[in-house]
């Protein structure tokens, strides 16, 4: 009973696994590139503060 059962669900659930696997990476892709992103725009503020600094003295 429960072997005739497993296997219904066996193809049903490794594809909800891959599907979700799949998410996951696309949702550590996305962070990464938002990681990437912010430590541009930090970069960025860095070199504007460093020459309104210069621009001041």
């Amino acid at each position: 009973g429960i072997d005739a059962g497993m296997q219904t669900i066996g193809p049903a659930y490794e594809e909800f696994v891959r599907a979700s696997n799949s998410m996951v990476f696309d949702l550590q892709l996305q962070v990464r590139r938002q990681q990437e992103q912010l430590i541009c725009a930090k970069k960025a503020q860095e070199e504007l503060k460093t020459n309104l600094d210069l621009a001041n003295k």
